[in-house]
């Protein structure tokens, strides 16, 4: 029986690779995937290349600028998909600077890959244009490839940039890092109108992100955590990175006030980052011991798969491109809340398929709780437009067909 599974598999990867000399290849280039370290942060690319490997034969160069002294490479294959891990130095004086180590370490790896492997398309997930998008535009005007570019933020914009002798270099450089792709993609319109002045309107497009349908499963983890939910407490979740801009202090400070209005409410926390230590003891700060579970970052699976045992989402995060976890939240089954003019406002319709709050004003997240709380049939009504709304139009299957049209269309 072992050798006829043993068989099996093998007949399988070679029908696999059959197929694949018949696909055209597909080169992704990102600084955002998971890893063994943090196998949640950038989940929706990953999950973007598995649904494209369905059509493509597909390698993944994942990059990423850490504090170590020098380089490394690693490679890994997940999925029957080859990922080549490239760790760089992050030049700890200067930002700006770490475009020398970018160039020296990462680039000669791309133009091998391109020579060898030789793709048909090349294309590129990025949250900044430095020094990934400036180094990357460099190398490829010298080949004629399509590539094509999806930003999902853009950290360096000049913008953001305090220095003025730094913002001048940055300005320099975002000609060099946003003109001559054949098209890009931006997760909203704020991204378009940045790059815009660089790249002709009628080659970006504003494609959000999408998931994917999940198998119910109750794992080890989930009926951990389901053991220490209080079937008596109105129960909120949240996910994110346990950074300051995500709004989690905002979030305790307004379970506080709706406990001092006799409120039961548990809060759960699911995320890792430097701000926990300062969380967790605001929390204690709070008297809210009892009420609130931190659990550190959890795959993808895991995560989804507690949403159901929850009454609502929330997450106030005031600097937020898109925010995918509110999508999953929102097909989930949950009403959702986010906030005023960030990524998700527009995707979320306040009152209609969503929450939106003041950004940073913990006051108008107690208000707009207690709503729910208090108005379960509206908070049903919200949710389940939520659900409605994800279904049509932020399933990855359908989204992907829009940026393979693309790609065929060259």
């Amino acid at each position: 029986m072992q050798n006829m599974k043993f068989i099996d598999r093998i007949c399988f990867r070679n029908e696999m690779n059959m197929q694949r000399e018949n696909m055209k290849k597909l080169l992704l280039i990102t600084d955002m995937y998971p890893d063994e370290s943090n196998p949640v942060s950038g989940i929706f690319v990953k999950q973007q290349a598995l649904e494209l490997a369905k059509y493509y034969d597909i390698k993944i160069i994942a990059t990423a600028m850490v504090d170590i002294s020098d380089f490394v490479v690693g490679s890994d294959t997940k999925e029957d998909i080859d990922v080549q891990y490239i760790y760089s130095p992050m030049n700890k004086q200067s930002y700006f600077l770490s475009i020398f180590h970018y160039f020296r370490d990462v680039i000669p790896t791309v133009k091998s890959t391109i020579e060898n492997w030789n793709p048909d398309i090349i294309h590129v997930h990025d949250c900044r244009h430095i020094p990934e998008l400036f180094c990357l535009r460099s190398l490829f005007n010298s080949i004629r490839k399509p590539t094509y570019l999806t930003m999902h933020n853009n950290k360096t914009h000049p913008s953001k940039i305090r220095s003025s002798l730094t913002k001048v270099l940055y300005n320099f450089t975002l000609s060099g890092s946003y003109s001559n792709w054949t098209h890009v993609f931006t997760v909203n319109e704020r991204l378009k109108k940045e790059i815009s002045p660089f790249c002709d309107e009628k080659h970006i497009t504003v494609l959000k992100n999408g998931i994917s349908e999940i198998q119910a499963t109750n794992t080890h983890f989930v009926e951990t955590v389901l053991k220490r939910l209080r079937s008596d407490a109105y129960r909120l979740i949240s996910v994110g990175n346990l950074i300051r801009e995500k709004g989690f202090d905002l979030l305790l400070k307004a379970v506080r006030k709706l406990k001092d209005k006799n409120h039961n409410m548990q809060l759960v926390i699911l995320g890792s980052g430097n701000e926990y230590h300062y969380l967790v003891e605001l929390s204690h700060d709070l008297g809210l011991d009892n009420d609130v579970m931190f659990i550190p970052r959890q795959t993808n699976d895991e995560v989804r798969n507690l949403y159901p045992h929850f009454h609502c989402f929330v997450l106030p995060s005031y600097s937020e491109t898109f925010g995918i976890v509110y999508i999953e939240a929102m097909y989930a089954g949950l009403p959702t809340i986010g906030v005023k003019g960030q990524g998700i406002d527009g995707t979320i319709i306040d009152g209609d398929n969503g929450i939106l709050v003041e950004p940073e004003n913990d006051d108008s997240l107690v208000e707009k709780l207690e709503f729910l709380i208090i108005n379960p049939e509206e908070a049903k009504r919200i949710a389940d437009n939520g659900k409605t709304l994800v279904i049509h139009e932020y399933m990855l299957d359908k989204i992907m067909k829009k940026v393979i049209s693309e790609y065929e269309r060259n």
